[in-house]
């Protein structure tokens, strides 16, 4: 597995007993290394590649409501996946972010 991820460009953490076997991926190994310290929704918003306005915005409760999230999703023409929570600041950029990986769901025929 670790192979893979190298492979792949991806830092990651691997901790495995006679049980299991826990993997820890991220782009950079600064989001691997803050997520294994604290995972809080912080650390794992940042992991999976949520904006950083997102994710403030999540901390500070300053997003726009599930309908108002849903409404201009579907005004924009994409589906209701809902990848993050839109911040009220910054919706348009972040829903710039959540089409673009919408596309790339499309595109191998995941979405």
């Amino acid at each position: 597995m670790a192979t893979l991820l190298r492979a792949l460009g991806l830092s990651y953490s691997l901790r495995s007993d006679e049980y299991a076997t826990d993997v820890t991926v991220g782009l950079t190994p600064e989001l691997v290394h803050n997520f294994d310290a604290a995972p809080d929704a912080r650390t794992v918003g940042l992991l999976f590649g949520y904006p950083q306005t997102a994710v403030d915005a999540y901390a500070h409760d300053n997003l726009l409501s599930e309908e108002e999230q849903q409404a201009v999703d579907e005004a924009a023409g994409l589906s209701s996946i809902g990848f993050f929570r839109y911040s009220r600041d910054r919706w348009q950029d972040e829903q710039t972010i959540a089409r673009h990986w919408f596309d790339v769901l499309r595109a191998y025929d995941l979405a």
